[in-house]
């Protein structure tokens, strides 16, 4: 089922004074109270732990057994908010409100929270303002409240011009009950690599923090012939019986780039690798280089000519806007990268950039972030490259963003369609994959690399693959492939086969290249390509060996 703007459920935003009762606290003095009281007190400090499910495992007997008190909603509310089960957390936070207590002086706040949450941005704003006028001149805001009311009024102007575009929830052959999250897929769009926290993960076994399965990498091949996603497996060379979670493929479908936080070796997440060698993945291990840290590094992305990786920091050295900022890394030579740098103050914010991608046609980055105009938590948005600098970016807008978190965001070489981890249904707290159509909304121009200012006419805009291998006496040859557009002799890309011989790139269709080769001790070797094009998400592909001589 396609969809474009979701129905919400409007609740009263004005309570009768009636409602406005006291509530009852434990009554004094039965054994019975007293064990309720521990149960509460061990509550609050799982609470201090920011182990939520925690505190409602303690707080579920005391929410039937006394309705009416305010702190033990007032805790399950924050909890369930911080869940995601957003319902519950209004139902208990109205709770604590309708008391009349004074205890919880910022109760009207996290009310606007669920508001908000709810996709009910004029209650949030209501209640927010509620909040400031408590607060008063002199009282000190520990929630930065002006942040959610700019988040509200985005998403009011957001959702007033939805963007056209429609999308749906991916089938049993992806999705579970349980959680699917990262989808990331290659230029030629046949191959898609998401996160999953379901039981069938390596070991079975659950994180004792959140009670959720250890989270394992699945692939899954596209059906070239009905263009249907088929059964995701498991990724078995890489998964182990803690967590791995993909961050992304590379554009060439050979590297995959995994999140790993391995208890007394990395001391933080860091980024871990794979490679794709004769149709089998490797074992992961640490992805050698400047990028890894003390700090956590949550994101990776490899640009499609293999010398850019963009990845997620939260290291405070360099010119750090934030907590977790983008950085970029350049390949000096075929097994040296250079210093990191940030992406600065245009691309990140003082507040947290979590994941990055970068589209096939090398120019345009996508990112989440919960600063710029964000319409609440994490959105998602672009940054185009031109003259080597990033334009200020754009928010996707609704209904690709929401006020949840959006993160996790991959597009296709063409353009017109994009895959995202979301909850979009009714009471979905987990996430889950889905496509969306963009065929009516513009996001990457396909033949992005091929600027206008380097001289080459106008073609097709349509992105196209050439693939294969470098070979010399019969063996694989580490060389430099360069592609000139073949009417004007402009350079259009310049790349290096790998250690194997392999080389990919992605260029535009409907043109005919020039192809320079040259490796050390074998003679250059020239030859005239043309590159078809198709439309659709998997592009047009052209396997061609090169065979040098000595």
């Amino acid at each position: 089922m396609l969809h474009t703007v979701k129905k919400v459920i409007l609740y009263p935003l004005f309570l009768p004074a009636a409602w406005f009762l006291p509530f009852s606290a434990f009554p004094q003095g039965s054994a019975s109270s007293l064990k309720d009281k521990q149960k509460l007190s061990k509550a609050k400090a799982l609470f201090q732990e920011a182990n939520y499910n925690g505190v409602l495992y303690h707080l579920e007997p005391l929410l039937k057994k006394w309705p009416d008190n305010a702190e033990v909603h007032y805790y399950a509310g924050r909890s369930n908010l911080e869940l995601r089960n957003y319902r519950d957390a209004l139902d208990q936070l109205q709770r604590v409100v309708q008391s009349g207590s004074k205890k919880f002086k910022d109760k009207a706040f996290w009310y606007g929270r669920a508001w908000q949450q709810m996709h009910e941005p004029d209650s949030a704003l209501a209640w927010f303002g509620r909040y400031k006028s408590m607060l008063g001149k002199r009282g000190k805001d520990f929630h930065n409240v002006d942040y959610f009311v700019l988040q509200a009024e985005n998403f009011k102007k957001f959702r007033a011009q939805p963007v056209q575009v429609q999308y749906r929830r991916l089938g049993q052959e992806i999705n579970t009950e349980f959680e699917e999250a990262c989808p990331t897929i290659n230029a030629e769009g046949n191959v898609l690599v998401f996160t999953s926290r379901r039981p069938t993960t390596t070991g079975g076994g659950r994180d004792p923090f959140d009670l959720k399965y250890f989270q394992d990498i699945y692939i899954s091949r596209r059906d070239s012939q009905k263009g249907q996603w088929l059964e995701a497996e498991p990724l078995k060379a890489v998964n182990s019986p803690e967590h791995e979670a993909n961050m992304n493929i590379s554009p060439d479908g050979t590297w995959l780039f995994i999140y790993k936080n391995i208890k007394g070796k990395t001391g933080s997440g860091d980024i871990w690798v794979s490679r794709e060698k004769n149709g089998e993945w490797t074992r992961a291990r640490e992805f050698e280089g400047p990028f890894n840290s003390s700090y956590f590094e949550t994101s990776a992305a490899l640009s499609p000519d293999g010398k850019t990786l963009y990845f997620i920091s939260e290291r405070p050295d360099g010119k750090a806007q934030g907590n977790g900022d983008i950085w970029a890394c350049d390949r000096v030579s075929r097994r040296e990268w250079g210093k990191p740098y940030n992406l600065g103050p245009t691309i990140n914010t003082p507040h947290d950039e979590i994941s990055v991608w970068m589209h096939p046609n090398g120019r345009t980055l996508f990112f989440a972030s919960k600063g710029h105009n964000s319409m609440g938590g994490y959105d998602i948005f672009k940054t185009e490259k031109k003259d080597g600098k990033w334009s200020p970016p754009i928010n996707l807008g609704y209904p690709i963003n929401t006020p949840d978190d959006e993160i996790h965001f991959t597009v296709t070489a063409d353009g017109k369609t994009a895959y995202l981890a979301s909850r979009r249904e009714k009471d979905e707290n987990e996430l889950n994959i889905y496509e969306f159509d963009l065929s009516q909304y513009e996001l990457a121009s396909p033949a992005g690399m091929n600027e206008p200012e380097k001289g080459l006419v106008k073609g097709s805009g349509v992105l196209s693959v050439i693939k294969g291998q470098v070979l010399g006496g019969g063996k694989p040859v580490q060389a430099e492939i360069i592609f000139l557009d073949e009417k004007s002799g402009k350079e259009v890309l310049r790349i290096d086969s790998d250690e194997e011989g392999r080389f990919f790139a992605t260029l535009e269709g409907g043109r005919r290249y020039k192809v320079l080769v040259s490796a050390e001790g074998f003679a250059p070797f020239e030859e005239s390509v043309y590159l078809s094009k198709k439309e659709g998400p998997q592009p047009f592909s052209l396997q061609r060996n090169f065979l040098l001589s000595r």
